[in-house]
């Protein structure tokens, strides 16, 4: 199941959703994604993150933009929520442009986002045996 930039449209806020009402509504939404699964089967979720370069850069006006990085979640927030539901996860990795694939061992972590994304990639597994 792939879950690409929809969360944060879904759950918009400033705040960690972790201190807010929202966060059980989260969760459940996570158990649903988690019901919908076979054992054994997976989420791929991409989401951009509220800090990094091009984050720092557009609050500094150095790069024009429409994105309110300020609503974004951290990868840990969508990570917690998944295991809350019952997911294992399995990696979190920086999403690498495909221009850029083959320096993706370079990028694919936190200097990946602080230079050539603002996105994290979580991949989830629902486990063989509950």
């Amino acid at each position: 199941m792939v879950v690409f930039d929809v969360l944060h449209h879904i759950f918009e806020d400033s705040r960690n959703l972790r201190f807010t009402s929202r966060w059980r509504e989260l969760v459940d939404f996570m158990r649903l994604l988690h019901a919908g699964l076979v054992p054994g089967g997976g989420v791929l979720i991409q989401e951009t993150e509220p800090v990094g370069l091009r984050q720092l850069a557009t609050r500094m006006g150095w790069l024009k933009g429409s994105v309110d990085y300020s609503t974004k979640q951290s990868w840990r927030v969508w990570a917690g929520a998944a295991s809350k539901a019952g997911f294992e996860m399995k990696k979190r990795t920086t999403y690498v442009p495909f221009a850029l694939r083959r320096l993706r061992p370079l990028f694919c972590g936190l200097p990946g986002l602080y230079t050539v994304s603002d996105r994290s990639v979580i991949t989830l597994r629902k486990p063989l045996r509950e």
